[in-house]
């Protein structure tokens, strides 16, 4: 035999086969699962679509092309149509003939490979071999890419308890300056909050947005939400018209 240990493959996938010649799905069930592969058969295409449907396991299917009601190319390509984006498998088709058209027309709707009757054991077992091993190193990228996504996202949650953690510190040790001086103030600037209190101080001293953020550690959209919610807790329209009132109050001092 020209392909590879069993025991490299044969808990990879299974195989689907679909044939309505009977003797023939025997003969190939036979020989692939002799060569240790899951096999399993039927000889419709519409039980073709169910079996296939109710088993995640398939992941390459044998057929041949001549089938009643719909061919196996167009088998091939209802399986992939009625599959969810993330299934990925492969197909091989077998026929009577290699007329051009045929084996274009199969190459264009993803068919991985074709073979013509009478199947030759060797290359077929081969290609079969091939595509199984393909199968597998996507299994493996997949795998890798979730377990990157997972690290990933676990990393940015650590992150944002640690940012959390270091603005809740830096809250607390401006609190008593921050609270006398809320305290201290005629309403309606007595309702503002600690951070609000941070950036309307910075407003006063005339910084923008972008020297707030950075000051604060904080993105220019966060600054321009707090800088709304303020304006409108002072019924000011305008950050002139803020640093005018904030001034008589000395909020700046």
């Amino acid at each position: 035999m020209m392909v590879d240990t069993v025991e490299e493959r044969c808990d990879s996938c299974t195989l689907l086969i679909v044939s309505e010649q009977h003797a023939e799905v025997c003969r190939l069930k036979t020989l692939i699962g002799n060569f240790g592969y899951r096999c399993t058969a039927c000889t419709s295409s519409q039980e073709a679509i169910q079996r296939f449907h109710d088993s995640d396991e398939i992941g390459i299917v044998l057929c041949d092309l001549h089938l009643s009601g719909m061919d196996g190319i167009a088998l091939v390509q209802e399986l992939r149509r009625a599959s969810a984006p993330s299934r990925v498998f492969e197909a091989i088709i077998l026929t009577g003939r290699t007329e051009l058209c045929e084996v274009t027309r199969a190459m264009q709707a993803g068919i991985a490979d074709c073979h013509q009757h009478p199947v030759d054991p060797d290359q077929l077992l081969l290609a079969i071999s091939r595509l199984a091993q393909r199968l597998q190193r996507h299994q493996q990228d997949r795998s890798q890419r979730q377990r990157f996504t997972r690290k990933l996202r676990d990393l940015t949650e650590s992150l944002d308890e640690l940012h959390d953690a270091v603005d809740q510190y830096r809250c607390k040790s401006l609190a008593p300056s921050a609270h006398s001086l809320a305290t201290a103030m005629p309403p309606p600037f007595d309702q503002l909050s600690l951070r609000q209190i941070e950036i309307a101080r910075r407003i006063s001293m005339g910084l923008t947005n972008g020297q707030i953020a950075r000051e604060l550690e904080l993105s220019e959209n966060t600054v321009k939400l707090y800088v709304s919610q303020i304006l409108r807790i002072s019924h000011t329209r305008s950050r002139t018209q803020l640093a005018l009132a904030l001034a008589q109050v000395n909020l700046a001092d």
